[in-house]
């Protein structure tokens, strides 16, 4: 049987166009998977201004929603915080409450990081770039999340496995390839590397399987071995449809013991 391939940017895509002009879809997407991006690899400039390009795109996606016109991406905005207002000012009756208020507020939150607290600039006494950086890209990933369970075209479960995939923990010792993991760190023991993956999909889970395909064939006895006493140690569990998740025991381990840099 064929293993279930893990949600992915293109398939959120295919769900937002339903209802979202394809080119802010695509701009949208583009601009956080590039934030995600040098996010990671602690270029925290560049995460900067593609977090503003998200912000700017989302406002776009918003005036779309609520007024059937965006103004277009060859064109500048006009003053983000009138734009905010524009939304706040319609009727509650006639618009949802995350488009008129929530998501508004969270882009105006992205747009400031970028433009009034200067991330993605050189210069001051205190680098501050990381941690608005990780604002950045949370308050980003919680809008596509939102836009996505607002406007999801797929059935429910599916929708939640996308929604799930954005706000799921990402960590640089692991890149993703169309749903298959790489694990970038060759010397870790294989203890450690299923509880790094099982840290990353901790809310979907992995199969033996697709853990075998991320650590290697070569190592499957000795995958198999790990597994056993994980699972007897409380660092794993296994359900019944043979899926693996960490446990709260197995995450703790892995943030006090594990390094997630390259």
């Amino acid at each position: 049987m064929k293993a279930k391939q893990a949600p992915t940017l293109s398939h959120i895509g295919q769900q937002l166009q339903a209802s979202i002009p394809k080119e802010l879809v695509d701009d949208l997407l583009n601009s956080y998977e590039n934030l995600r991006k040098y996010y990671f690899l602690k270029d925290y400039i560049s995460a900067g201004v593609r977090a503003g390009r998200f912000s700017e795109t989302g406002m776009r996606i918003l005036q779309h929603i609520a007024f059937q016109s965006y103004t277009p991406l060859t064109s500048q905005l006009n003053s983000f915080p009138a734009e905010v207002k524009r939304l706040a000012d319609v009727q509650a009756s006639l618009l949802n409450e995350s488009i008129r208020l929530l998501i508004p507020k969270t882009l105006q939150v992205v747009y400031d990081l970028r433009n009034k607290r200067d991330l993605g600039h050189v210069g001051g006494d205190v680098d501050n770039n990381f941690v608005d950086a990780t604002l950045a890209l949370t308050c980003c990933s919680w809008v596509i999340a939102e836009l996505l369970r607002m406007y999801y075209t797929a059935n429910i479960e599916e929708s939640q496995e996308l929604v799930d995939s954005i706000v799921q923990v990402k960590i640089p010792l692991i890149q993703e390839f169309s749903g298959d993991l790489k694990i970038l760190k060759g010397n870790l023991p294989v203890s450690s590397k299923i509880l790094v993956l099982l840290f990353y999909r901790r809310n979907s889970g992995l199969t033996f399987d697709k853990l075998v395909d991320s650590i290697g064939k070569k190592h499957i006895k000795n995958i198999r071995t790990t597994l056993c006493n994980l699972d007897d140690d409380g660092y794993i569990y296994k359900d019944k449809k043979s899926k693996y998740f960490i446990t709260i025991k197995g995450e703790n381990y892995v943030s006090e013991k594990t390094s997630f840099e390259i």
